[in-house]
């Protein structure tokens, strides 16, 4: 997964994007699944985005999380959401992914 932000004068416009991620090139593993699941890829740059956007509203020490914190969660959020088994529950908690990755 590569994961690219320009246009710092973007960044300095916006009110949920944190301008230390801007200008930032990131390369960074897929979430490995099981061989045997079943994956639905529908929106699952839809979800990747949502995860994206719930992470700038997550804090460590009172600070934003840096990019690739908030990129692997959405990654995450993004292999729940296309994952067959788990994409019609009703809802992720974020609680027990954050507790899973270690993040915060």
């Amino acid at each position: 997964c590569v994961i690219v932000t320009n246009n710092k004068a973007r960044f300095e416009l916006s009110k949920m994007l944190p301008i230390s991620w801007a200008d930032i090139k990131l390369e960074m593993n897929a979430v490995v699944m099981n061989a045997e699941t079943s994956i639905n890829t529908n929106g699952a740059g839809d979800s990747f985005t949502a995860g994206l956007l719930a992470a700038t509203m997550l804090r460590k020490e009172n600070q934003t999380l840096d990019l690739e914190s908030a990129s692997q969660i959405a990654l995450h959020v993004a292999a729940y959401h296309i994952d067959r088994a788990t994409r019609d529950q009703s809802y992720l908690d974020i609680n027990v992914l954050l507790d899973r990755l270690k993040i915060i």
